[in-house]
């Protein structure tokens, strides 16, 4: 399952629960809209499920800038495809 929560000014956490073997985390996926282009600056992207494509695409702006935090493999393994999709 996928969460989106309002930080407020524009901006949005994303959450996704990611299980690798018997290790179970919560990753976190930071959102902001732009002033300038009114653009999506999002920060630590997760897998594009179809339940977080429909959230974030209802924010009804295009991706600008994608950050990868660190090279995690939990933020790492879903970078490919959410540059794929946006």
């Amino acid at each position: 399952a996928t969460y989106r929560y309002t930080l407020g000014r524009d901006a949005w956490a994303f959450e996704q629960l990611l299980t690798f073997a018997n290790v179970s985390a919560t990753i976190r996926c930071n959102v902001v809209k732009l002033k300038e282009t009114g653009g999506l600056w999002v920060h630590s992207p997760q897998w594009p499920t179809g339940e977080f494509c429909s959230l974030l695409d209802s924010l009804e702006s295009p991706v600008e800038h994608i950050v990868l935090p660190c090279n995690a493999i939990e933020h790492k393994a879903p970078m490919k495809a959410f540059t794929e999709k946006y």
